[in-house]
């Protein structure tokens, strides 16, 4: 076997997938599966990124403060990353390529997974250039790790997932970190209250590596794609009733974001707090959202938060029809819903021998 080359089976049936990426993004992606990786209908045997080594991925990996991979080991030989995990019963394998940087043809592994994971960031607005590189060969699936506007869809976990078509649904968008804080909620809201209108507040972390750099030491107000996908995904909610007020901090941590409704009729707040707590706590909303009774000022306690958001019922408003959600969001962890989403794919392929 050469160093390009791996076995195109994934271990006990699964679907073997392959990785563009290992930024942020792709790192909490591999912390993720690699929890979950008995369970999962995928294995990753594939990563590939345009500007860091294996070196540079395994010093990621044993170093970084906020994705913590202490109960696995690491060891790099030539171009495989392996993988031992805890009393070495599904030990794991991954080949790591840096290439792509000019084109993804460079990539060695293409068309070799059965579905790509694009985590790069560099190919969300020319999703047809990675279709056209990554659909070949075994590969029949290209998710996005970002909002795509030439994706077939955008789905989103716990609102449109289970439309998954795996026949015409070739390239996908997962949404965003936004996204995937604000639709299903925002569906619950109308299926229960009725929406009239919405707008969101952001206030988004940096890297810790842009912090570096003296220029990003400031505020700043940028568009969000929140504001174009929500209206096109939720039928109910009219572009010119909906707004994202979208600013970037020079922090690190975890990020804040406040939802306002305007319902169709007032409702009492309690009985607000009441109805979103049973949501959380196995209904709609289960394993999407968290709910605390107390906003102790600690926001590095919602850091890998399996949750989109987790709101604090002492922070919740009610002023007349208006509803006022404060609430944190680890963006990065917004991988969560990623995974919970390509896992429903590879589910759906197996099921159906595709």
């Amino acid at each position: 076997m050469t160093d390009t080359e791996n076995p195109t089976t994934g271990l006990e049936g699964k679907l073997v997938a392959g990785m563009n990426g290992f930024g942020r993004f792709g790192l909490h992606m591999l912390k993720h599966w690699l929890d979950r990786r008995d369970s999962a209908f995928f294995d990753i045997q594939y990563i590939n990124d345009p500007v860091l080594t294996i070196d540079d991925a395994a010093r990621m990996i044993k170093k970084d403060p906020a994705v913590n991979f202490f109960q696995y080991k690491f060891k790099v030989e030539g171009d495989r990353l392996l993988i031992s995990t805890p009393h070495g019963t599904s030990n794991r394998q991954i080949l790591f390529t840096r290439t792509g940087a000019k084109s993804l043809d460079e990539i060695p592994w293409i068309g070799q997974p059965d579905m790509v994971f694009e985590c790069s960031g560099g190919h969300a607005e020319y999703s047809d250039e990675a279709r056209h590189k990554f659909l070949t060969g075994r590969t029949k699936h290209l998710v996005i790790s970002a909002t795509a506007p030439q994706a077939d869809k955008t789905l989103v976990f716990g609102f449109n997932h289970k439309d998954f078509n795996l026949d015409t649904d070739l390239v996908t968008s997962y949404g965003s970190c936004t996204v995937n804080a604000f639709v299903p909620l925002a569906k619950w809201m109308n299926d229960t209250f009725g929406v009239e209108d919405a707008d969101v507040s952001v206030a988004h972390n940096m890297p810790e590596y842009k912090l570096q750099d003296p220029k990003n030491q400031v505020l700043y107000r940028k568009e969000c794609t929140l504001e174009v996908v929500a209206p096109n995904l939720l039928s109910f909610l009219a572009p010119d009733r909906f707004l994202v007020d979208y600013v970037v901090c020079p922090m690190t941590n975890v990020s804040a974001i406040k939802f306002r409704f305007g319902l169709k009729d007032p409702v009492d707040r309690n009985a607000f707090i009441g109805a979103l707590r049973n949501a959380v706590h196995g209904g709609q909303l289960q394993g999407l959202y968290g709910i605390e009774e107390v906003d102790v000022g600690d926001s590095n306690r919602y850091l890998c938060t399996p949750s989109s958001t987790v709101f604090t019922e002492d922070t919740i408003q009610v002023r007349g029809n208006d509803v006022h959600l404060p609430g944190y969001f680890d963006n990065e962890a917004s991988t969560n819903r990623f995974y919970d989403l390509v896992n429903h794919m590879a589910a759906e392929r197996i099921s159906r021998g595709k």
